[in-house]
């Protein structure tokens, strides 16, 4: 069912976001904003084309079902930070809609925008300026919600980001957001959550930000939302929910995984039935179940050699060392979709890594979406994304305040059990929600 409310898209990455968004509207966004190189093929020096623009997957899909919103660009690179008004854009040429006029984004006022900023400023992944307040890295993220809050000014504007948001580390970067929130007349929601509750088995926890728009000027806390706790419990079944009909869900054994020393010494010690032997990477598990001399002598290789040494030099001075190495998806839950594991998961009944489609699947991607390029570029890439149902699931939540915005903007999570949270209703207008723990949610 169609809904009367009027939603955009800005900078969606890979795409989970605007099939979220359709789902939960029922139809397709007034726009998607974005920037120069995202919906582009990645061509080699001799014009080979070795990957694709994130968005560009997500393009093609719609533009091949007649269902393409108008896509436009910002004349500025991604972590460029311009002067408000300054800022331009322009119609993509090869995604045009010769319907939509720029000017109208300035001219009318949407009921919400999502947005995927990026969030390696705030990642796990990131190891050097993690979190704080000059990284460049979060130069997206402020400029977009700047962007949004002071020139589109939508009623409800929700990102996506990376779970150090929510935390205290996050602390820097939600400063800005929160004087950026008060000073456009916005109240702001903090939600923390995983999308293995969403209907899915992937371990993946994340922060949503939610921005609502004071009443007639008026500062308020911001609005009641729910909470979902449905999680899936075995991979396997959740697999099996793929139709056979859909594509890209070849079941191939790579070649670096048929020739992984670590994998066939594995095999070769335990046999077929080894998984139950085996319950984390397998570098680890050899080093630390003393079984380095043991692989050696199988492996036969200096490299080997080496590196193993050097793991066992970093244990004796009380250090870790990384481990990338393979290791099997438990039935009863999937880590997070991330290039560091795509490429080392395998089945947890089958010696191979999970299809694209298995994939695409754990992402709650449409099974007929297709990525349009070789397994490396969407082992790269399939990580970036949003898990559909997520995402969904909040927007559903913005949408229930929307539709009756002015009832709705005055009803505040404070029941019974938190009595102590009606003395500060009236003072705050930071809500930190929990989905994972409601009774933790609190006021700032």
């Amino acid at each position: 069912m169609k809904s009367k409310l009027k939603y955009g898209i800005i900078q969606p990455l890979t795409g989970g976001v605007v099939f979220a968004a359709e789902q939960s509207f029922g139809k397709s966004a007034e726009y998607i904003l974005s920037y120069p190189g995202l919906e582009a093929a990645k061509l080699n020096k001799d014009n080979d084309v070795i990957g694709m623009g994130n968005e560009r997957h997500f393009l093609e899909y719609f533009k091949n079902n007649n269902t393409l919103p108008p896509y436009i660009q910002f004349n500025h690179g991604m972590f460029d930070v311009p002067n408000l008004l300054d800022v331009t854009i322009t119609h993509n040429e090869e995604y045009k809609n010769k319907k939509f006029k720029i000017d109208s984004i300035y001219k009318n006022q949407l009921d919400l925008i999502a947005a995927v900023p990026v969030c390696s400023g705030l990642s796990a992944a990131n190891t050097t300026d993690h979190g704080k307040e000059d990284c460049a890295k979060n130069d997206n993220l402020k400029f977009l919600t700047e962007y949004t809050l002071k020139i589109l000014k939508p009623k409800v504007y929700i990102f996506e980001n990376a779970p150090q948001l929510y935390s205290p580390r996050g602390f820097a970067v939600r400063d800005i957001l929160n004087k950026l929130a008060e000073e456009n007349g916005y109240s702001l929601t903090y939600v923390k959550t995983d999308t293995k509750v969403h209907h899915n088995i992937q371990n993946r926890s994340r922060t949503f930000a939610i921005f609502w728009q004071w009443l007639n000027n008026e500062p308020m806390p911001p609005s009641i939302i729910g909470t979902e706790y449905a999680p899936e419990t075995s991979l396997i079944n959740y697999l099996k929910q793929i139709p056979e009909w859909a594509s890209q869900n070849e079941k191939i054994v790579h070649d670096d995984i048929k020739t992984n020393p670590e994998f066939n010494f594995i095999k070769h010690k335990y046999g077929k039935n080894w998984r139950p032997h085996v319950n984390m990477r397998f570098k680890t598990f050899i080093v630390i179940n003393g079984l380095t001399e043991e692989f050696l002598k199988f492996a036969k290789s200096e490299r080997k050699n080496r590196e193993y040494q050097y793991c066992l030099d970093k244990l004796k001075i009380g250090k870790g060392f990384m481990d990338r190495y393979f290791f099997y998806l438990k039935d009863n839950k999937s880590p997070a979709v991330y290039h560091g594991n795509t490429w080392s998961a395998l089945h947890p009944e089958e010696d191979r890594r999970l299809t694209m489609r298995e994939y695409m699947h754990l992402m709650g991607l449409p099974h007929d979406f297709e990525y349009l390029h070789n397994w490396p570029s969407f082992a790269s890439v399939v990580g970036q994304n949003v898990p559909v149902k997520t995402f969904k699931f909040w927007i559903d939540e913005c949408k229930k305040v929307l539709e009756d915005w002015n009832k709705k903007r005055i009803i505040h999570p404070v029941g019974k059990e938190q009595p102590s949270l009606l003395k500060k209703i009236n003072q705050s207008n930071i809500y930190f929600h929990n989905n994972l723990n409601p009774k933790e949610s609190h006021y700032e």
